[in-house]
């Protein structure tokens, strides 16, 4: 998607399935939650997570490497031993096979961005949480997790701008939680890990969505330690974060994409009114146009018909 778009989820492109998508649950094992729920409030907290991958060894023209076999979900790092109590990612988790599980999922990809690229995307999809609650969708079954791909350029960012980034992570929570890495967050190492590791700094919140309602957005603000681009990000997405909160639906969205309101909840009735509706997708506007450029739209338009 270009960035500095906005989603409109009125005109809305439908791929339908030839036959009827069957509705698969999955029990979540009782390793991943520990304890009684309890009441999630507002602070934010640190974990870190890895992902859980299966490698194997394959050769191809006499050189051998190794390959990714499965992922399957996240495990917490020593010296954790379980989902910290009262997180975003333990009550989802938590919820995932009884009334309240996640119904709408959104993830956000991102780099090292402007500010107000996120700031945008994060606007949009706190504004559509109104929508769903009036259509029954209750706040607890609607998350949000922004997934950063490696720390080196992300920092440089957060460096310049840390009054805004303090409120979805603390870069000194990572330095406290790793002080081998000598004040530099990209010489953070895990216990006992290998090169073919893979770990993340888990920020988690609930994050007001404004001052009118008491209406809370659950937000994880995913920083992974390595840089391995985009189809990694979502393999962390799906393997990792779908693997354990089951959601019923999953919306992808590039950071500077700011969804409309109600956009959102348009693309999910589609998909809620229709089982044959696998997947849906709303149409891109330029949030600006440059008098002097009108190609972009104009082939963004075009590709969309």
């Amino acid at each position: 998607m270009e960035k500095g778009n906005s989603l409109s989820g009125e005109e809305s492109a439908i791929v339908i399935q030839d036959e009827y998508v069957s509705e698969q649950s999955q029990v979540i094992p009782t390793e991943w939650i520990s304890g009684p729920r309890v009441e999630v409030n507002s602070e934010m907290i640190y974990q870190v997570v890895k992902l859980n991958k299966a490698l194997e060894t394959t050769t191809h023209e006499g050189k051998t490497y190794k390959a990714l076999k499965s992922v399957n979900g996240l495990s917490c790092v020593a010296p954790d031993t379980r989902f910290i109590e009262n997180s975003v990612l333990k009550d989802l988790i938590a919820s995932a096979n009884g009334p309240l599980h996640c119904e709408f999922l959104i993830v956000i990809t991102m780099y090292n961005e402007k500010i107000d690229e996120l700031k945008n995307t994060l606007d949009g999809v706190k504004s559509n949480l109104k929508s769903f609650v009036q259509n029954d969708v209750q706040p607890q079954q609607y998350a949000c997790i922004v997934i950063i791909d490696g720390v080196e350029a992300f920092f440089k960012t957060y460096d310049s701008q840390k009054e805004f980034f303090i409120k979805y992570c603390n870069k000194q929570n990572i330095l406290d939680r790793f002080p081998e890495a000598g004040g530099d967050v990209r010489n953070c190492q895990i216990p006992e890990g290998t090169d073919d590791d893979e770990f993340a700094h888990l920020f988690m919140q609930k994050i007001r969505v404004n001052n009118k309602n008491e209406l809370d957005l659950q937000l994880i603000f995913c920083i992974k330690q390595k840089n391995k681009r985009k189809l990694n990000t979502h393999l962390w997405f799906f393997g990792g974060f779908c693997q354990m909160i089951q959601p019923k639906y999953v919306m992808l969205l590039d950071v500077g994409t700011k969804p409309l309101d109600n956009s959102l909840y348009y693309l999910y009735k589609a998909m809620e009114n229709d089982v044959r509706v696998a997947g849906c997708c709303g149409e891109i506007e330029p949030m600006s146009v440059d008098g002097f450029n009108l190609v972009v739209p104009a082939q963004m338009d075009l590709g969309l018909h």
